[in-house]
């Protein structure tokens, strides 16, 4: 007897059958956490396949409010369901169901490293438009130099950040900004981050000139703790700064590790006095988008 099927729209009573996928999945996944907020947000879609009643995936369409922008988010498949086309049935469906919502630019983030992600993103039709260098780093973490006193970093506000991206355009390498395993259009990242939480600070040099900003946010997700940042630099010496602060931020509210989002070239200066661990050597963070 073949085996019966079928995607459908998720609801609050499915909770435990996404812990349970997202669980076999990653061992620290977000996804548990927000999955109740998701279904009560009208921007956010949320499906799983089922196949003879039991989930092996989900995931979820996140429309861009006052845009005709989505994301795929949260894709999500059992190890054991794997390689079964299960990931590509549920991200066909949410095309489906964005083309029904009028979008008409889909994007999909995922890790250079995870084949199997991009194996689906590539045979949907998805392309690669931008990436991001990606780094974690567990505590206790590796010898680095200290800050100086020298540079004393400024907190600013949206409103701030967006004018010095105006007047420096060149500390953005691409046309977006990664952030939290996301990518931000440049012109409207700094409302959106603030709204979540994030803390925008600037290096200003003698002249006024801004050297550098950073971006971070302190992520919990189950007991374990870490520091999310996104450094926009434009000169090696201010960029070595930044890193040593944020590690020392990092040992003061006792992480468990850092990350961080990395343009091209500040990618390489990493490289050149902080141990990367081996799985996180030219991996890089990637921006997939759809045309519809």
């Amino acid at each position: 007897m073949s085996a019966k099927s079928e995607i459908r729209a998720l609801t609050s009573e499915d909770l435990e059958a996404v812990v349970a996928v997202s669980n076999s999945v990653w061992e620290d996944d977000y996804v548990p956490s927000l999955f109740l907020s998701w279904l009560s947000n009208p921007l956010w879609h949320c499906i799983g396949k089922f196949v003879d009643g039991k989930m092996v995936g989900f995931g979820g369409l996140q429309q861009i409010k006052n845009s005709n922008i989505a994301w795929i988010r949260a894709l999500r498949v059992r190890p054991e369901a794997q390689r079964q086309h299960h990931g590509s049935d549920i991200v066909r469906e949410l095309i489906r169901i964005a083309q029904f919502l009028g979008v008409k630019t889909l994007r999909y983030g995922t890790s250079s490293r995870n084949i199997a992600s991009k194996h689906v993103a590539e045979g949907l039709g998805f392309v690669v438009r931008e990436s991001a260098g990606y780094v974690r780093i567990s505590s206790p973490f590796p010898p680095r130099p200290r800050s100086s006193p020298n540079f004393v970093p400024l907190d600013i506000n949206a409103d701030r950040l967006n004018a010095i991206l105006k007047e420096t355009p060149d500390l953005i390498e691409n046309e977006t900004i990664p952030f939290m395993w996301e990518f931000y259009d440049r012109d409207s990242a700094a409302e959106i981050l603030q709204e979540m939480g994030a803390r925008f600070r600037a290096i200003i040099d003698h002249d006024g000139t801004t050297m550098g900003v950073y971006l971070s946010s302190e992520v919990q997700r189950n007991d374990r703790k870490s520091i999310v940042s996104t450094i926009l630099c434009k000169n090696q010496t201010h960029f070595v700064d930044i890193i040593a602060r944020l590690f020392e931020e990092a040992e003061a509210v006792s992480a468990d590790g850092v990350v961080f989002f990395l343009g091209e070239t500040p990618r390489t200066w990493l490289d050149l006095f902080i141990d990367i661990p081996e799985d996180y050597k030219d991996r890089r963070y990637l921006l997939y988008q759809l045309d519809l």
